[in-house]
């Protein structure tokens, strides 16, 4: 799941209002196990694009979309399941 911190954009220019950067952070959580991975995504914007998204018309489903394109989603959730493995075959705590 996605946690979307921060949104950048442009403030003047030809690209004015196009998303620039997004800090995120993905998590995944199994009982009470999780692992998380940070990013910052930096994007070019280009209003003459098709698929150019408007400020104004930016959901938080379409950022996370973004997200998920610009990392490869599927390595990252396998990686943080191989981490969330790895802390059920760990115990802590003292042994008195």
């Amino acid at each position: 799941m996605w946690s979307i911190d921060r949104v950048v954009r442009n403030s003047k220019g030809a690209q004015k209002d196009g998303v620039i950067e997004v800090l995120g952070t993905y998590t995944m959580t199994d009982g009470d196990y999780s692992a998380s991975y940070p990013m910052v995504a930096i994007f070019t914007p280009d209003k003459s694009k098709e698929d150019y998204v408007a400020w104004a018309d930016l959901t938080q489903e379409i950022v996370e979309g973004w997200m998920d394109e610009y990392c490869n989603i599927e390595e990252v959730k396998a990686s943080l399941t191989a981490q969330i493995d790895e802390q059920k075959g760990r115990t802590e705590g003292l042994p008195w």
